[in-house]
């Protein structure tokens, strides 16, 4: 995953998946972290 390449823990995110567990979302919030993340999103 491209997004996450950068982060400390993606190895631990994506090497693996023997494991496996159901999630259900009940709701999503917009965010805004600015400068952080500008990097990450890019416009159509």
């Amino acid at each position: 995953m491209k997004a996450t390449n950068g982060l400390k823990g993606n190895s631990n995110l994506w090497k693996t998946m023997e494991f496996v567990r159901e999630i259900k979302f009940t709701k999503a919030e917009k965010i805004n972290l600015g400068e952080m993340t500008k990097n990450f999103i890019k416009s159509k």
